[in-house]
């Protein structure tokens, strides 16, 4: 607790508070120390959320702002809390508040830092939940993931990311980016902690089973993108799982790679534009260079290319 009191000004990654001390109810601190080493029920964990999750008693209905999502959030008071939110809190979680992100989680950088080198990106979109995990200030924030908004953040920040297949976590009540691609995502500190919230968020028992070690697929045309020094971090890297005992293979892609980033973007822009549309038109100015550029090139796309 000490340290969520000190470090949210010096990686500025939580945007809205949500704590009191009260929340624990008896036994204070203590059922808090207890909740962090639970093996079932999540007992009673701190967790950040995502701010493009609804959390019914973290916004105010004077919380738009240009850092956050621009006016657009004025006119959004959730009466609920999002599933996944939900979910946690029946299991005891304690909601710290509310984690920075990109705007709208796109690529408008937030104001948080890398908790390793504050002169450092610490990725985005879900840019804070990341950073409080390195910090380390709580254990398993959520995140929201389109593109690789959850497992950019994780590697910048040295953590574990985890996003599952699509739906596999309701991702109602979180303010989408392209509905057809939106991901509800995981930071933690650990594989483990990652299947513990997993289980509660999906609903779902996660068992991992019993492997010998891990298959890791390296795609040759894909990792030939990178810079030189990128390309070789991860000729090292698949060098050293190898030596661990992973089986490191070697695939082709399919043809269809080959247009997947076209096609994303393409879906992107338009639900992005479609979602956004009435409130762009009201409030242009308060998006950001990146989430204004994009809505308008979708607004430009015509209905048979979607």
């Amino acid at each position: 607790l000490s340290r969520y009191m000190v470090l949210p000004n010096y990686t500025n990654n939580f945007l809205r508070h949500g704590f009191d001390e009260g929340d624990l109810g008896d036994g204070g601190s203590d059922r808090l120390v207890d909740g962090l080493i639970a093996c079932g029920d999540l007992d009673t964990i701190a967790a950040r959320i995502g701010e493009h999750h609804d959390c019914h008693d973290l916004l105010a209905p004077d919380a738009g702002r240009r850092a956050d999502d621009g006016d657009l959030a004025h006119d959004r008071v959730p009466a609920q809390d999002a599933p996944s939110v939900q979910m946690l809190r029946s299991k005891g979680a304690i909601i710290l508040g509310k984690t920075q992100t990109t705007q709208f989680a796109f690529r408008d950088p937030a104001p948080t830092r890398n908790p390793w080198n504050v002169e450092h990106t610490p990725g985005g979109s879900s840019s804070g939940s990341a950073a409080a995990v390195a910090a380390p200030m709580v254990p398993f924030p959520l995140g929201s993931q389109t593109l690789g908004s959850v497992l950019r953040p994780a590697a910048y920040n040295g953590v574990v990311g985890y996003k599952g297949t699509h739906g596999l976590v309701p991702a109602d009540g979180v303010i989408p980016l392209a509905w057809s691609l939106d991901h509800v995502g995981i930071f933690a500190r650990s594989v483990f902690d990652v299947a513990l919230t997993l289980g509660v968020i999906s609903g779902t028992e996660i068992i991992p089973p019993a492997v010998s070690g891990p298959r890791i697929a390296l795609a040759p045309e894909l990792v030939g993108r990178a810079d030189a020094w990128v390309a070789a971090s991860v000729a090292d890297a698949a060098r050293a799982f190898a030596k661990a005992g992973a089986t490191v293979s070697e695939v082709t892609l399919p043809a269809s790679f080959a247009r997947i980033h076209e096609a994303g973007q393409l879906v992107l822009d338009i639900e992005a534009a479609t979602y956004h549309r009435e409130a762009f038109l009201r409030h242009g100015a308060d998006y950001g260079t990146h989430i204004g550029a994009g809505i308008k090139a979708g607004l430009a796309r015509p209905a048979t290319a979607y």
